[in-house]
């Protein structure tokens, strides 16, 4: 999904998640089956110092997932290089347990060194744990994001009314895992085929045979 926020200039966000699972007190909850926004917020003053390095990507869900779940905003915060390069930097989750707003920040360094002009797409599994902030870090509550199969761009996009992810860079890379597994098994083949024909080709015949008319051969050997 994607979406602007009007009251900052227009830098437009897209993510994409097949698979969105957010756990909270040993309570998954799928986010891929509520309906959402996604706008770019503005960072916090200091953060970027001015710059347009730092983007903020929320997701924000327009119904309660339950009476211990409200107003749920899931946030992703990006940075970008001066060399044209963007990485991801933290995923929090903001919510109201009926009584009290909650926040929880993560780590989430899966996207590191992606062209600006390149989405990033991955089929793998992360799995990011969040931790309460402004809590004793001993007695902090943890929620955790499994997101599978996603996309994601923040930067070089252009505000309009049909948007679309760039060429994407592959966390799986130009040879799967599959593929390196095949070519190894091959290669050991290779090896064995060589090494077999080689002592064939080795093997010496007698150049001496027995006949009726002939003395036996008689082969020497060690007792």
């Amino acid at each position: 999904s994607s979406g602007i926020n009007a009251e900052w200039p227009l830098r437009p966000g897209l993510l994409y998640f097949e698979e969105f699972v957010l756990n909270i007190a040993r309570k998954p909850y799928d986010l891929s089956q509520y309906e959402a926004t996604t706008s770019c917020i503005k960072p916090n003053k200091g953060i970027d110092k001015g710059k347009d390095s730092v983007r903020v990507v929320e997701i924000s869900f327009s119904k309660d997932l339950n009476d211990k779940v409200k107003k749920l905003k899931v946030s992703f915060n990006f940075s970008s290089t001066d060399t044209g390069y963007w990485n991801s930097v933290f995923a929090n989750v903001k919510y109201n347990d009926g009584t009290n707003d909650l926040a929880f920040q993560g780590k989430f360094e899966k996207v590191y060194f992606v062209a600006v002009t390149f989405s990033y797409a991955c089929s793998t599994p992360s799995n990011i744990t969040l931790v309460e902030t402004g809590v004793n870090g001993s007695v902090a509550n943890k929620a955790y994001l499994k997101i599978s199969k996603y996309q994601m761009q923040t930067y070089s996009l252009i505000a309009g009314d049909n948007i679309q992810f760039f060429d994407k860079y592959s966390c799986n890379g130009f040879i799967t895992r599959g593929a390196w597994m095949g070519i190894f098994t091959s290669l050991v083949l290779v090896v064995v085929l060589v090494f077999s024909i080689m002592m064939l080709l080795a093997t010496q015949t007698p150049d001496r045979f027995e006949t009726s008319k002939s003395k036996c051969l008689i082969i020497p050997h060690e007792h």
